[in-house]
């Protein structure tokens, strides 16, 4: 979807207007459990919450105490074609208004399903469309300990948002500095990069004893009080005999099927850990005005498609598919996904996001060519900003990757200014990378690493 088209889809949704639903007899917030699943966003159901102002003559209060639930909704519309709309939670019974998930509503019984935090038994939620629809059973389930992913906001077990502000790692630290980290840093947020190459032993690039590293290093950071990203870094493009030329490699275009078995290990692993998040892939390659094998780069990236590097050919899963292996293992635990064009676009998170709960969207905040060197990028305001914002498609976001390399004498200019649009726009970030720069230009550390550079400097006070 083109830009001017998003923009014509948030004025559609400006005329959305609250409409009365229609509920069976003895319709309530019971606490079952709540099906798995929800519709794919539509884009013309963006917008202001303003745009669905509280009219209707019907509303379901959730008789609950606070705390984070799922909820679940069943909507059909009677007839006729599909009504877009939002289910909006009235906090205390009354404003402010939050929407909490976006509908699509068909002759065919949809549950839409949500994560929400409720602050008492006042909360009041109700389904706004442009014309009704009828609504079946409607759950508040509640969430597995944790943290989950309300609107924009990631939400601590406590029902108090979280920023996190932190470092991507070097991966062959020992688990003894991921532990020193925090005491160094003042982080709250570490990033592993993982390959899944090393971690799996059908590849040529398999390291005995990596798996067990990767797993070590995770739960040294969350033991000293961190909250951890595993990061699918790496993969092989279902080539056994691919080897990485470096632990620091910039030539992964996109998932593998080897991929699924990765995340299917991974997130059995840390499925009891809340304080791991799953980065699906890290920096996926393609973008949406491009077409890959038939397909654009925005259905690839959700669904998975055919995909061709280093005369290899692969069928590479989509984001949902990966998403779907974690959540087949039991694993609640915050899910990322990377947006396209090496996660510097998150428009396929307005356009198709993933169905699901408890998942959030990263993007990467560097200065290409020919943009000004001091930041912030410019597909920060055209590709990002909108995916993010509260009044706008409303998806959580957080930076999992932004520098700038030595050679950049605007290096302190980029760093503040980057850091000071993450935070005006209300999301964390992680540094690439606490580690020498003579391992890679971006790094932040003298060649000893026992000391931050100038723009390391900046990072750490901001840290």
């Amino acid at each position: 979807m083109t830009r001017s088209l998003r923009l014509a889809a948030l004025c559609t949704a400006a005329l959305l207007t609250a409409a009365t639903f229609v509920a069976p007899a003895g319709a309530s917030l019971i606490g079952r459990g709540a099906p798995s699943g929800r519709p794919r966003v539509s884009a013309t159901t963006g917008g202001p919450i303003a745009a669905v102002a509280a009219t209707s003559s019907r509303l379901v209060q959730s008789d609950r105490a606070a705390g984070n639930y799922v909820l679940s909704v069943s909507v059909t519309a009677p007839a006729g074609p599909s009504v877009g709309g939002a289910v909006v939670q009235f906090v205390g019974g009354a404003a402010p208004q939050l929407r909490v998930a976006n509908i699509i509503a068909s002759s065919t019984p949809t549950t839409v399903t949500a994560d929400v935090y409720v602050t008492g038994p006042l909360d009041t939620f109700q389904v706004m469309t442009v014309s009704p629809v009828q609504v079946g059973t409607i759950t508040l389930t509640p969430a597995p300990p944790g943290l989950v992913v309300r609107g924009t906001q990631f939400i601590s077990a406590n029902g108090q948002p979280v920023l996190w502000y932190g470092i991507n790692a070097d991966p062959f630290e020992t688990a003894a500095d991921m532990a020193d980290l925090k005491e160094q840093t003042g982080s709250t947020i570490v990033r592993i990069p993982t390959s899944e190459c090393m971690w799996m032993s059908w590849s040529a690039d398999y390291v005995p004893g990596y798996r067990q590293k990767i797993i070590d290093e995770v739960h040294a950071v969350t033991a000293a009080g961190m909250t951890a990203i595993l990061d699918l870094h790496w993969a092989c493009m279902d080539n056994p005999k691919y080897v990485q030329d470096g632990w620091n490699t910039y030539d992964q275009v996109d998932a593998d099927q080897h991929s699924l078995l990765f995340w299917q290990d991974a997130a059995s692993v840390f499925k009891n850990n809340p304080a791991v998040m799953f980065e699906l892939f890290n920096e996926p390659q393609m973008q949406d005005t491009l077409t890959y094998s038939g397909l654009t780069g925005d259905q690839v990236w959700l669904n998975g498609g055919k995909m061709s590097y280093y005369m290899t050919t692969w069928q590479a899963p989509g984001m949902q598919q990966l998403y779907n292996v974690i959540r087949a293992t039991g694993a609640n635990n915050v899910v990322l996904v990377d947006g396209t064009d090496w996660a510097s676009s998150l428009v396929p998170a307005m356009n198709d996001p993933l169905v699901g709960t408890n998942i959030a969207y990263a993007y990467h905040a560097y200065v290409h060519a020919g943009a000004n060197p001091a930041g912030p990028s410019p597909f920060l305001d055209s590709d990002v900003a909108p995916a993010i914002n509260p009044a706008g498609f409303a998806q959580a976001g957080l930076a999992t990757e932004f520098g700038t390399e030595t050679s950049n004498p605007t290096a302190t200019e980029y760093f503040e200014n980057t850091i000071g649009w993450m935070e005006s726009h209300g999301t964390g970030w992680v540094v690439w990378g606490w580690y020498p720069a003579q391992n890679d230009p971006y790094g932040l550390l003298n060649a000893a690493g026992t000391a931050p550079l100038g723009r390391g400097l900046v990072v750490l006070k901001s840290l």
